[in-house]
């Protein structure tokens, strides 16, 4: 993937390339529910939860111009921490899971507005960890998982000077690690050089 946009970017004009960054929230489900009932079932006792609907996302991104109103765009993201923690007379358990990745999109930018529409894939990766106490006992385990989705987004671009712009953008990241869909807002700069 980054090898095709390397050798699409080499052969661009670097007057229409341009470099940003931005940052939101990604919401996403962990299936805490699912976790609280697996829990339930297994010792026997009503289990509560509580867990995290959203997090932070940053992601830093280089496109290029390659067709009239067309870019192609490749981007690293990373998010913080979606966490749960579950409960019963026999203890406690918390989870806390993070996702980073490359993607690789399409931006379509119509002439006479500033919107702008995106769609492409991603190659990603969620880091996980996982602690059970039951009484004075307690242990601990992590993992991680990798997979590819596609992506779909939608945003607007507003000048605020020559080579300098703002945009705002919705981004839909399906299967992210090859396991959940994370729904991604944010807000950011780019720069055109």
């Amino acid at each position: 993937m980054a090898t095709a946009l390397l050798a699409l970017t080499v052969s661009a004009n670097a007057q229409s390339s341009y470099f940003g960054i931005e940052g939101g929230a990604a919401f996403a489900d962990i299936k805490a529910d699912e976790t609280a009932q697996y829990l339930a079932n297994a010792s026997g006792r009503t289990t509560s939860y509580t867990y995290d609907k959203a997090t932070g996302v940053a992601r830093i991104y280089y496109g290029t111009n390659v067709a009239k109103n067309v870019d192609v765009e490749i981007g690293y993201f990373a998010t913080g921490d979606l966490k749960a923690s579950y409960s019963n007379s026999l203890g406690t358990a918390n989870e806390k899971y993070n996702a980073k990745g490359l993607d690789l999109s399409v931006v379509y930018r119509p002439e006479t507005t500033g919107l702008f529409f995106k769609a492409g894939a991603h190659q990603s990766k969620i880091d996980g960890n996982a602690r059970v106490t039951i009484g004075s006992y307690s242990a601990a385990a992590g993992g991680s998982e990798s997979g590819a989705g596609l992506l779909f987004g939608v945003g607007y671009d507003a000048k605020l000077s020559n080579d300098l712009y703002w945009h705002t953008g919705l981004t839909h990241m399906n299967k992210v690690a090859g396991e959940i869909n994370v729904n991604v807002v944010t807000l950011g700069i780019s720069k055109k050089f």
